[in-house]
C-alpha cells in the first residue's frame, strides 16, 4: 500500500487482492485504474478536502504510472536516537521536523542520510541502523507539482551530549534539540507535517 499525503490529505494506492482498507465518508474511490489517473490531472488543479483511495490489480504499475505525474524527488533522512531514548528534531521555516533532505549524484540513500545529518543538525558521531520505511508527499514549487519520496534510517548518536547541537541555518533550520515522548506529542505534533506525524507515531511516539 502507498500512502501518499497532499495538502492536510491523502491518496492511498491499494492492491486490492491483498489487502482491506477501513474507508471513512471523506474518500472519493476508484476502481477503475485508468479514470483514477485521468482524474490526477483534474486533482492538481482543484483545493480539495476529501482523501482518494484506487483499489488496483497491481500496485508498483500504478505507482510507477502514478508517478510519471510528477517531477520526482528523491531524499533521505534519519531517525536519530540518543543514549537516553530521546530523538533529534529540528524546526525549519517554523515547522518542526526530521533531519533529511535531497540525495546528492552518484551517492546512495544511505550516504545520503548520514550527511544530511550532519549537515543539518552538527552531529558528528553517528551509526546507521536499519531501514525503517520510505514517506510519500506531493506539494507545489514554482507551479510544478512534486512527488518526494523521502527514505527514512533509524540512527544513533554516540557521546551525544557531548556533541554540540548546529543549525544549518543556511537551510532555514531555526532549532536542533532533543526531545522525549511527551514533548514531541505537546510541542511538534501542534506544528509538523502529516509524513513526519507518521514516522514519529510509529517508530517512536506509539
Amino acid at each position: 500500500m502507498y500512502k501518499i499525503f497532499f495538502n492536510n490529505n491523502y491518496i492511498y494506492l491499494i492492491d486490492k487482492t491483498k489487502e482491506k482498507h477501513n474507508l471513512d465518508t471523506n474518500n472519493i474511490i476508484f476502481y477503475d485504474e485508468a479514470l483514477f489517473l485521468r482524474f490526477l490531472i483534474l486533482f492538481k488543479n482543484i483545493i480539495v478536502d476529501f482523501n482518494i483511495v484506487c483499489y488496483c490489480n497491481n500496485i508498483e504499475t500504478l505507482f510507477e504510472k502514478f508517478s510519471n505525474h510528477y517531477k520526482n524527488v528523491i531524499a533521505a533522512g534519519g531517525v536519530v536516537f540518543s543514549e537516553s531514548k530521546s530523538i533529534l528534531l529540528i524546526k525549519k521555516n517554523g515547522y518542526w521536523d526530521l533531519p533529511k533532505g535531497k540525495i546528492e549524484e552518484g551517492e546512495n540513500s544511505m550516504i545520503a542520510a548520514i550527511r544530511e545529518v550532519k549537515e543539518e543538525t552538527g552531529l558528528n558521531l553517528i551509526l546507521l541502523g536499519n531501514h525503517l520505511e520510505d514517506t510519500y508527499h506531493i506539494y507545489k514549487e514554482k507551479n510544478k507539482y512534486i512527488l518526494k519520496t523521502t527514505i527514512w534510517y533509524k540512527m544513533y548518536a554516540k557521546d551525544h551530549t557531548n556533541q554540540i547541537l548546529k543549525p544549518q541555518q543556511s537551510e532555514g533550520i531555526e532549532k536542533v534539540l532533543w526531545m522525549g515522548k511527551e514533548e514531541i506529542k505537546d510541542i511538534v505534533f501542534a506544528k509538523t507535517y502529516d509524513n513526519i506525524k507518521l514516522i514519529l507515531n510509529k517508530y517512536f511516539v506509539n
